[in-house]
């Protein structure tokens, strides 16, 4: 090989070393492109989203505003304009950064001006449009007249004093007070709050006056009329106690979540002890913790909650009580909130024919309505483009232009907010399997790889026709294709694509992507399409797909069923509470009517009845009246024409109003616990005479003899309380009454009792309780008991509770005396309890009593009222494992078409095993079941549920799967011989485990030779189903294979096992049964031959019958997919180009070392470091070579001129001149790789391509003098090898010595010149005992040397790498040796030239 001249400058370098590393980063981001492209390539989504949206703005007239809006997606420019109540505005008005600049705002009552509501748009065109949430401007205003004004109030010396006004106006006003036209200010008892109200604690003389109220905001104000503080001077009133009376209720309120809210109360009333009433609030009947500090008390009795959150949602009641009585004052609060997302849309990819579902979920009080817009417009609801849930956007039939920016909206009076999600739309290739959520196995399709000749695909599937029509969806059925493709070969899926049929009286106006295809796939011979429209021709087609692809679609024609013409729903249906037993339902006329409307029926249940009622009436509205007091009932509506009823609208609730109880507490007690004390006891009236919530009892009692009483009223939660300062053995009266937020309920009947003459006895412990009783539940246990007997003699201070799973010290609570019942909570159902009750004082506890008690097992609870179950269920059989059932719901409308939430549920189990049922859901009036068992039984039952309420399940329907071929093989087959005929057996069996229908028969196979194909071997036939018979005219002493297969009218099942059996000899000897592994019935593909005591192997049962398969070829189709392959190739191409730039950086830089290294002089020279001269011609010495071959033998060369190399002769070779500068790198890369020594670091590993690596001793070189004036050397220049067998040499120190590697054989070679002294290195050699010597002869007009290399393996030639040097020297090389003149057969001359 010539060496090659390569000068790099420092900016070549530079430039080669940059080039490189450009190319690797092109080529692994070309392998990365290629790996993204066969995977499917992702779609990366940037976010596009407003950075700013406006806000609402109110302003003055005359007055200047900026809207702000800003968006951004990456680094793509965005383009923003404006809308004005939905019209664009001129970009006149906008500024460079996207804000909108009104100017001089203008509003009249004849032209809204500026007023309005705008929007800001974001466009990028190759992405979309979104719009920002809407922004209002207001112009400030106050209304002219205030809504509240403050009323003249008289009181006492010592009441309070409580005004309110309010008024209208945007922004909210802010209010002022004065009195006699002077302006109050805050003091110890006067506060002012910022929603209007005034309060003035313990008025004083000089409080007494007129007082009004200013609202202001922004340049407007307003003044309320005055109202005037006056004195009562009714003193005589006061010392008869007056009752209380509220100057101020709470109100109703609507607060926005996370605000401030005070409810407002105070009351006057000074009792017989000279006592204010005293306020308490109350919430849903309980008096109000305020423990965690999220309520407190202001002023005399105002409620403040600082941070208003949901579940201060309630009724709120102030109550003020004092010795002659208590009066409540409820109030309402109902928490707002603005929108909020719980769920935003998310950036998809889709495909054509596909559908996509949007979700969307957005919190709000009042619940806000949520829309779509799609790139700006608003999306209008069609068959295609669904609203589910009335929340979430489902588009069917996906077409490339439905892409773009969809955002979801929800809005309510208190705001709006909006999210956007990016559709990308990908054409549906040929190759590619369409998308669809219905896949239920998702067949594996390699992309873009599929091999498109006709013979590998499908052809079309065969008899596709429809199996059930029906208004709104349509069964189709077919069979597999007959040409599945290439040999073994499967279908692994089917498509079904459906469109409506255009008709040509709408080609005309129909718009571009109107008439939209869906598709779904699945993997059985049928299909249930869904959703479909009635009367409306469709097309289907069905194509099958095989591993290489989609085959042939077949095209059918079906057209839907006509619907009955009735009634859509009734529009805007309400009901309203009108008193608390009537219910008012008012409602709009459906908009489809078909037809004259005679009738609407109201129906409606109580919601937990059991039971619905319906009432038919001919108006728009109606009363229902002798309803229950405060209780939901459920309504809806459905029209009537001549054709039946309509649909109904959705279910609405309303409750009536509530009431006063009806009845008085329950279960009302008295007992006297000390000389001073009573205590009462009750329970809550009954539940259907509470009329609403109860927020509390009222407890009158008075002394014997007295006329008049007192009062104490409680909290609802509390069923005892105490009476206490009560006068020593006096006898007590006492009553009670419930209360509502309306009023107050009937009172009891009249109890006595009489408290004690003394104090009771404290000196021992008390007695046990007697009488415990016990009432269980899942979760809880309720315990009561009675007092200890002796109780009248000794003070019991309290009662102490314990119990435990097992035992009764877990746990420890301490109660008061007065408490006599407890209710254990957080216990586990269907477990035993200990439970122990002690009375105790200050000498301690008394003696226990116990109670054993398990708790109840757990039950769901369904207090929602029933529906009426699925009549007329109807199956249809479609094939030995799909069954489908339909079914009517007569709580739809004759038409039965589903317009709410309502689902389905399916339970069938085959009729043998009919308490193991299967379940499956579906939406439609119908289901489609797969996966069933061949002629087996089946019952099916169906239930209806919607929201909370269920039905129960229907009446069964029973069929039977259609026959299919026998699923199992026939069991121990075993042959058996015939008494007395040794030339029959009898073969005997039992049927298969899976019969799939009635066998017909079976067929025996039987041969001799297990080489024969099944079409060869005979075969007796076996009618019924007879399990055993008798094969005859066998062969004595002779090996047989037998198999078998069942038969029924669908076809044949698989073979069995194959058994091996030898007939006995023509005298009744030997023979039997041959013990070997089971074998699968394609035993034929084998060498099996019979030989006593032989050992046989299993064949493989995956090997296809009577094919000898080649080596190298596949087991079974579980090959690796091509895509994995085609990435595994490019990441190894890609890393092998890797390396092989890394490889030439070494090149470059081992180079640039070794210049280095030369021009700094540590390079050693052939003479000391003094630059040899350059000899002449005559100067030179041949080199005297000698080879000495001990047992070699090698064949005659060819010496003939036309066996020369056809390669072009190299440029005369490059040297290194007296700069001491060499040219040539990759040269010297190839003599480290051949003559390194050994243990050199720079040393080149074998060449990749090499079959073995080879293990080579390299002696040091031998510096041979050529120059004729300098002494030789003491010991001749001769290099001896040892060669071992098979190239291995001892003592090798590479770790590659251990390896077996190949014989090695003499080469010989010529080199070029080198400027530095000659080396001789020992070659490869494959003899194990010859000698090898060596010697170099200088020779006149060259300094070459001699390198040994090896001759061809195959054919004994001159060969290798080093083959294009072979003759470049003039004067040729001389080879001697004794016994054979060697020369390389292209050179023309021999050793005798």
């Amino acid at each position: 090989m010539a060496k090659i001249g390569l000068k790099l400058l420092p900016e070549s370098r530079w430039t080669v070393s940059r080039s490189f590393f450009s190319v690797t980063l092109t080529f692994i981001w070309t392998i990365g492109f290629l790996t993204l492209t066969v995977k499917g390539s992702s779609v990366h989504f940037r976010k596009f989203h407003f950075t700013v949206e406006p806000s609402d703005v109110v302003t003055n007239r005359g007055e200047d505003i900026q809207l702000h809006c800003n968006a951004q997606h990456g680094y793509n420019k965005t383009n923003i304009f404006w809308k004005k109540d939905n019209e664009l505005l001129h970009t006149r008005q906008q500024l460079k950064n996207g804000s909108l600049y009104i100017q001089n705002v203008q509003h009249s009552k004849s032209n809204v001006g500026d007023v309005g509501e705008y929007q800001c748009f974001a466009e990028v065109p190759s992405v979309g449009t979104i719009i920002s949430k809407p922004a209002h401007v207001q112009i400030a205003h106050m209304a002219k007249m205030f809504s509240i004004t403050p009323e003249t109030l008289k009181v006492y010396l010592g009441d309070i004093a409580m005004f309110q006004c309010s008024i209208d106006g945007i922004p909210q006003p802010k209010y002022s007070w004065y009195k006699n036209n002077v302006l109050l200010k805050r003091s110890n008892h006067i506060k002012m709050y910022s929603d209007g109200f005034l309060e003035i604690t313990n008025v004083r003389a000089i409080d007494f006056g007129k007082y009004y109220c200013e609202a202001k905001n922004m340049n407007t104000s307003r003044r309320s009329r005055p109202a005037v503080l006056q004195e009562n001077t009714d003193l005589e009133s006061i010392r008869k106690g007056v009752a209380p009376s509220f100057v101020m209720k709470p109100q109703d309120a609507e607060v926005i979540r996370g605000s401030l809210l005070v409810l407002h109360c105070g009351a006057n009333g000074i009792d017989r002890n000279d006592e204010s009433p005293k306020i308490t609030w109350l919430k849903g009947g309980v008096e109000l913790d305020n423990s965690n500090k999220t309520y407190k008390i202001v002023g005399t009795g105002s409620l403040v909650i600082p941070n208003v959150q949901e579940n201060n949602n309630g009724i709120y009641t102030c109550r003020a009580s004092n010795m002659e009585d208590s009066i409540d004052a409820p109030a309402s609060v109902n928490v707002l909130s603005p929108p909020q997302f719980k769920t935003k849309p998310k950036n998809a990819v889709a495909q054509v024919n596909s559908e996509q579902m949007f979700e969307c979920d957005i919190y709000g009080v009042p619940p806000p309505k949520i829309y779509w817009m799609k790139d700006g417009k608003m999306i209008e609801t069609d068959d295609y483009f669904k609203i589910v849930d009335h929340k979430n956007l489902r588009i069917l039939g996906l077409l490339k232009e439905d892409e773009g920016m969809y955002q979801c909206f929800g809005k309510n009076y208190l705001g709006s907010i909006q999210a956007s999600a990016q559709l990308v739309v990908r054409p549906h290739t040929d190759d590619s399997h369409p998308l669809t959520p219905t896949l239920t196995h998702s067949p594996t399709i390699p992309l873009g790889l599929q091999n498109l000749n006709s013979d590998s695909l499908p052809s079309e599937p065969v008899d596709l026709h429809e199996v059930i029509r029906a208004p709104s969806f349509v069964t189709l059925s077919w069979k597999p294709p007959t040409h599945t493709g290439p040999k073994d070969t499967k279908i692994i899926s089917y498509s079904v694509f459906w469109k409506e049929k255009e008709r040509e009286s709408h080609k005309k106006r129909r718009r571009k992507g109107e008439i939209r295809e869906r598709v779904m796939n699945t993997t059985s011979l049928e299909a249930t399409i869904q959703h479909l429209k009635p009367n409306t021709v469709y097309e289907f087609r069905v194509q099958a797909y095989n591993s290489h692809g989609p085959g042939k679609a077949v095209v059918i024609e079906v057209e839907s069923e006509e619907e009955v013409r009735v009634p859509s729903p009734p529009r805007n249906a309400i009901a309203e509470a009108v008193s608390p037993t009537s219910i008012r339902v008012k409602y709009e006329p459906p908009e489809e009517p078909n037809g004259k409307i005679r009738s609407y029926k109201i129906i409606y249940y109580e919601v937990g009845a059991n039971k619905e009622a319906a009432i038919e009436v001919r108006g728009l509205e109606y009363v229902l009246t002798n309803l229950k007091q405060f209780r939901d009932y459920s309504f809806r509506v459905e029209a009537h024409n001549e054709n039946g009823a309509g649909m109904s609208t959705e279910e609405f609730v309303a409750k009536t109003k509530a009431d006063i109880p009806s009845d008085s507490p329950t279960n009302f007690t008295l007992e006297a616990t000390s000389s001073t004390s009573i205590i009462v006891r009750w329970e809550p009236p009954p539940k259907d005479h509470q009329n609403g919530p109860i927020v509390g009892y009222k407890i009158r009692f008075k002394k014997k003899g007295s006329r008049r009483g007192k009062t104490v009223t409680t909290a609802s939660n509390v069923k005892f309380q105490p009476l206490t300062d009560l006068e020593k053995g006096a006898e007590y009266s006492v009553r009670i009454a419930a209360l509502s937020t309306l009023g107050i309920g009937p009172f009891t009947d009249w109890l006595f009792t009489k408290t004690y003459d003394d104090d009771l006895d404290e000196s021992h412990v008390p007695g046990k309780p007697s009488k415990v009783r016990t009432a269980t539940e899942a979760n809880s246990i309720s315990v009561r008991w009675a007092p200890p007997v002796d109780s009248s003699k000794t003070l019991v201070r309290g009662y102490t509770v314990t119990y435990g799973k097992g035992i009764p010290d877990v746990m420890r609570v301490k109660l008061g005396p007065q408490q006599r019942v407890y209710k254990i909570k957080n216990l586990q159902p269907a477990s035993s309890y200990v439970i122990k009750v002690m009375a105790t004082n200050k000498m301690g506890d008394g003696p226990p009593i116990y109670a054993h008690v398990k708790t109840e097992k757990e039950s769901e609870i369904d207090l929602a009222t029933p529906m009426m179950p699925p009549v007329g269920l109807k199956t249809i059989v479609l094939s030995s494992q799909t069954i489908v059932l339909t079914w009517t719901d007569s709580t739809l409308s004759r038409a039965q078409r589903i317009t709410d939430n309502r689902y389905y549920t399916v339970r069938y189990s085959p009729v043998y095993n009919n308490k193991k049922y299967r379940y499956i859901n579906s939406t439609d009036l119908n289901a489609h079941i797969d996966h069933l068992k061949p002629n087996t039984q089946y019952e099916f039952s169906v239930k209806v549920t919607k929201n909370l309420r269920k039905s129960t399940w229907s009446m069964s329907v029973v069929n039977t799967t259609q026959e299919s071929a026998p699923g199992g093989i026939p069991r121990d087959l075993t042959p058996a011989p015939v008494e007395g005929n040794p030339l029959s057996i009898t073969l005997s069996w039992q049927p298969p485990p899976r019969p799939n229908g009635q066998l017909t028969g079976y067929l025996i196979f039987y041969t001799t030779d297990s080489h024969q194909d099944d079409r060869d071997w005979v075969v007796h036939n076996v009618d019924g189903d007879k399990l055993s018979s008798t094969i005859k005219d066998l062969t004595p002493d002779t090996t047989y294979f037998f198999k078998m297969q069942a038969r029924n009218n669908k076809g044949y099942g698989p073979m069995s096992p194959t058994v091996v059996y030898r007939t006995s000899k023509a005298d009744g000897t030997g023979g039997g049964l041959v013990q070997v592994p089971d074998l699968p019935p394609d035993i034929q593909q084998f060498d099996f031959k019979y030989k006593p005591g032989r050992s046989f192997l299993p064949p493989d049962p995956n090997e296809p019958r009577g094919v000898n398969k080649e080596p190298n070829e596949d087991e079974n189709d579980d090959s690796v997919p091509t895509n994995v392959m085609i990435i595994i190739i490019a990441c190894v191409i890609g890393v092998t180009f890797c390396i092989a730039v890394v490889a030439v950086a070494i090149v470059i830089c081992k180079k640039k070392e070794y210049r280095n290294k030369r021009s700094s002089g540590t390079y050693a020279s052939p003479a000391k470091g003094k630059t040899p001269k350059a000899p002449t011609t005559k100067d030179v010495k041949p080199p005297d070579l000698w080879i000495h071959h001990d047992q070699m033998e090698m064949k005659n060369l060819d010496k003939s001129e036309n066996r020369e190399s056809s390669a072009p002769t190299p440029a005369p070779s490059q040297r290194c001149g007296e700069s001491s500068k060499c040219e040539d790198s990759s040269l010297m890369d190839m003599e480290k790789r051949r003559n390194s020594l050994v243990g050199d670091p720079s040393y080149l590993s074998p060449a990749p391509d090499e079959r073995y690596p080879r293990s080579i001793i390299r002696p040091k070189p031998i510096m041979i003098s050529v120059d004729p004036t300098q002494p030789m050397s003491r010991d001749p220049p001769v290099s001896t090898v040892t060669a071992v067998p098979n190239g291995h040499y001892p003592g090798a120190e590479s770790p590659q010595s251990q390896v077996a590697v190949r014989p090695v054989y003499p080469r010989t070679q010529y080199n070029t010149q080198y400027s530095t002294p000659p080396r001789v290195h020992a070659g490869d050699v494959s003899q194990t005992t010859s000698s090898l010597q060596v010697r170099a002869v200088p020779q006149q007009n060259t300094r070459e040397i001699f390198k040994y290399r090896g001759i061809n393996s195959r054919d004994g030639k001159f060969g290798g790498p080093d083959e294009r040097f072979k003759c470049h020297n003039p004067t040729g090389i001389r080879m001697l040796n004794s016994s054979l003149g060697l020369t390389h057969p292209s050179c023309g001359h021999s050793d005798g030239d």
